[in-house]
C-alpha cells in the first residue's frame, strides 16, 4: 500500500493541488483517474460564546463552501456533534456559563474520535495548551489570528481527512 509507513513520494501544493501515490487530491476534490470526482462538502462547526465571532466565520467558511454549524455554548456544540457529525471543530476554550471548551474537546472526542477539533482562543497558557493536545485537540490557535491562518489550518486537516480516506480504501 503507498501509504504505508506514510511515505509521500512527491507533493506540490499550488493552487491547492497535491499529487499523492500518483493521485491527486483537491481540496473538496480526490481524484484517481484523469476525470475529478466531486466529494461531499466538508462540515464545519464553529463553537464560541461571541455572536459576532461565530457569525463572522460562518459567513468567511459559507463563502469557502463548507457546510457550516453554529453553536455559542458547549450544551448546544455537543448536541450538534451528536446529531450532525461534522468533520471539523472551531473550538473557543472560553464559553462563558456552562462547561468549558475543554470539557466540550473531550466529550467530542469521546463521541466522535475522527473529528478533527481546532482549538481558536486567546488562552496562550503552555498548561493549558498541553492540556488540550492531551485531551486530542488537532490544533491551537490563538487569537486575535488571521482568517488566511485559520483557513490554512483548517484545509490542512481537510486534506488529512482526505489522504486517510484513501488509505481506507485502498485497504
Amino acid at each position: 500500500m503507498c501509504l504505508s509507513g506514510f511515505v509521500i513520494p512527491f507533493v506540490v501544493m499550488y493552487n491547492l493541488r497535491i499529487t499523492l501515490c500518483n493521485k491527486r487530491i483537491f481540496s473538496g476534490i480526490y481524484s484517481n483517474t484523469k476525470k475529478r470526482v466531486k466529494v461531499g462538502k466538508h462540515r464545519l462547526l464553529v463553537v464560541d460564546d461571541q455572536d459576532g465571532i461565530v457569525s463572522f466565520l460562518y459567513d468567511f467558511f459559507s463563502r469557502k463552501d463548507y457546510d457550516v454549524l453554529q453553536a455559542t455554548n458547549g450544551k448546544s456544540a455537543i448536541q450538534l456533534v451528536r446529531k450532525e457529525n461534522p468533520d471539523i471543530v472551531l473550538l473557543d476554550i472560553k464559553l462563558g456559563w456552562g462547561i468549558n471548551g475543554l470539557e466540550v474537546l473531550k466529550q467530542i472526542k469521546d463521541l466522535s474520535p475522527r473529528t478533527r477539533v481546532i482549538m481558536m482562543t486567546s488562552v496562550s497558557d503552555e498548561d493549558v495548551i498541553k492540556r488540550a493536545f492531551d485531551l486530542g485537540a488537532d490544533d491551537y490557535v490563538i487569537k486575535p489570528f488571521s482568517l488566511h491562518y485559520l483557513e490554512k489550518v483548517v484545509m490542512l486537516k481537510v486534506l488529512s481527512m482526505e489522504i486517510e480516506n484513501i488509505g481506507e480504501k485502498e485497504q
